[in-house]
């Protein structure tokens, strides 16, 4: 009993100690991080595992001292090590795909640095490790570069910044300028874990350094669809604004405005594209004329134009021949599955597009929309005219007044129905190139999908591509992915046993280099 005794008060200082480092740590990876507290948490759980384990030795005191000074050089020898490199680290990318290198382009871009750039992300603690570890890349190529990873929920006054309204976890800012120089700022969203975020970051940088942001601009004053939340909407009343989508073109690809091109002399010359989204009347002659001009710039138009059930919309008709695109005043309706609203047209890809290359296309309802025709032939230059969006075979179309009419609509026969083009993008070499090489135009017969009433993933993710290819320079860089190859490794009946016999041959080493030392030992005493 007392021999069991001793024991167990052996155990007990050296039980302690490793009990409090076990806490430390479980803390540690608990808040994701080890502050100072913590740390000297664990350095006292250290010395108090020391004192016990030294105190069981029971030497004399000359022993006692140098194990302690032996542990004490130890210690120290570590923390100089960890000082040395910290200070002087490099790191060293031993994949054989260069996954973690930066790409030749990013590296030229970096190099030719001319104003400090100072990034700001914003991201949930869990990520900062790994957004941290990779802009360490950008840091490394260009003293020009610094960065912060700060948690949106913590550093609330920074966010406000940025944003008045706040800012959300994966959004980045890249800021350069200020001290007397044109401050540019630059917003846009980051995956960590994209495979893509090489190329987001360093076409960012690159657009910072070409003239900082361009804008996205939705008109308005012709009834077109607000990008605002409605005020005094009654609770039960439908939200007919587009305000879902503004944010998430703002979050993920530059500002969003809303213009009024009535008021202006031209469109604004850092309008990244213009769109127009579901107008009630008809553009005025001036207007079309200021974005025939834009377009000529290599501008980028987009409308979401819906049928009307009187007049059309005579001017903007107009433009859209020019850009090889016609826009017959009717509706699409389709009874596929026998449902009985044939005004909801089941839409899907129209083809392999850039736009739904990707697999980002749209297997989403329109309701009450017009065909989108793809007419090259009708325009007024040289154009690609590319159909986008289309609806099943089992269409068929009818003017407005029709549809509306108290009797309904008779569905034809199966002869008569055919598959609509419901979206359609031209693109062509415009005759002044001051914005962009190419001039791009795409329509949308239907303004209602975008709406915060009827938006869906699969209309969100389209028409985030949409406005993100329109809006994409001619100056991009093409930063490729850095993808580890897939690989497998099949453990035969012969690697098995090569496994087992390495793993064997291996303890053995160490239990032989163990009872070697021992006895060594042993016999010097």
């Amino acid at each position: 009993m007392k021999r069991r005794a001793g024991l167990a008060g052996q155990l007990l200082v050296p039980g302690i100690g490793f009990a409090m480092l076990a806490v430390t740590l479980a803390t540690g990876i608990a808040i994701g991080a080890f502050p100072g507290w913590l740390l000297a948490m664990g350095g006292i759980a250290i010395a108090v595992v020391l004192f016990g384990l030294f105190r069981q030795e029971g030497g004399s005191l000359r022993d006692s001292v140098a194990s302690i000074a032996y542990s004490l050089f130890v210690v120290v020898s570590a923390v100089f090590l960890y000082l040395i490199l910290a200070n002087h680290n490099r790191t060293y990318d031993l994949t054989q795909h260069g996954v973690y290198t930066l790409s030749d382009e990013t590296r030229a871009l970096l190099s030719s640095q001319s104003r400090p750039v100072e990034i700001t992300a914003f991201a949930r603690p869990a990520d900062h490790p790994r957004l941290m570890e990779f802009f360490q890349l950008y840091a490394g190529e260009s003293d020009q570069i610094v960065f912060r990873v700060l948690d949106p929920a913590a550093d609330i006054e920074t966010a406000r910044r940025f944003d008045e309204s706040g800012v959300y976890p994966g959004e980045v800012f890249i800021e350069s300028g200020g001290g007397g120089t044109e401050r540019r700022v630059q917003r846009f969203a980051l995956d960590p874990f994209d495979r893509y975020r090489e190329n987001v970051l360093t076409n960012n940088i690159l657009r910072l350094e070409r003239g900082g942001d361009e804008r996205i601009c939705f008109t308005r004053g012709k009834g077109e669809t607000p990008i605002r939340p409605l005020e005094g909407r009654a609770p039960n009343a439908p939200d007919t604004s587009c305000s879902e989508i503004a944010d998430i073109l703002q979050r993920q690809l530059m500002p969003v405005v809303d213009v009024n091109l009535s008021s202006l002399s031209a469109v604004p010359d850092d309008a990244a594209i213009v769109i127009i989204a579901g107008p009630k009347v008809d553009f005025g002659e001036i207007e079309v004329e200021m974005l025939r001009e834009y377009a000529a710039e290599g501008g980028a138009v987009l409308i979401l134009l819906d049928p009307v059930a009187r007049g059309d919309f005579k001017n903007l008709n107009a433009l859209a021949a020019e850009a090889g695109i016609a826009l017959p005043n009717q509706i699409v309706l389709d009874d596929t599955g026998g449902k009985s609203d044939a005004s909801l047209v089941p839409v899907a890809d129209a083809g392999q597009h850039p736009v739904l290359a990707a697999g980002n296309g749209a297997a989403m309802p329109m309701k009450f929309a017009r065909p989108v025709n793809a007419a090259p032939e009708q325009a007024a230059r040289v154009v690609t005219a590319s159909p986008l969006l289309v609806s099943s075979p089992r269409s068929w179309t009818k003017h407005p007044l029709e549809v509306y009419a108290p009797n309904g609509v008779t569905p034809p026969p199966a002869d008569q129905r055919r598959q609509e083009t419901m979206a359609v993008i031209s693109e062509w070499s415009p005759e002044r190139r001051t914005r962009r090489t190419t001039a791009k135009f795409a329509v949308f017969g239907d303004s209602d999908f975008v709406t915060n009433q009827y938006l869906g993933d699969q209309s969100a993710v389209l028409m985030l591509r949409t406005v993100e290819w329109m809006t994409t320079r001619d100056d991009r860089l093409q930063v490729p992915p850095r993808i580890l190859p897939p690989s497998s490794f099949t453990m035969t009946h012969a690697r098995f046993w090569t496994i087992i016999g390495v793993l064997a041959l291996m303890s053995l080493g160490l239990i032989v280099a163990g009872l070697t030392y021992t006895t060594a030992r042993r016999r010097m005493g």
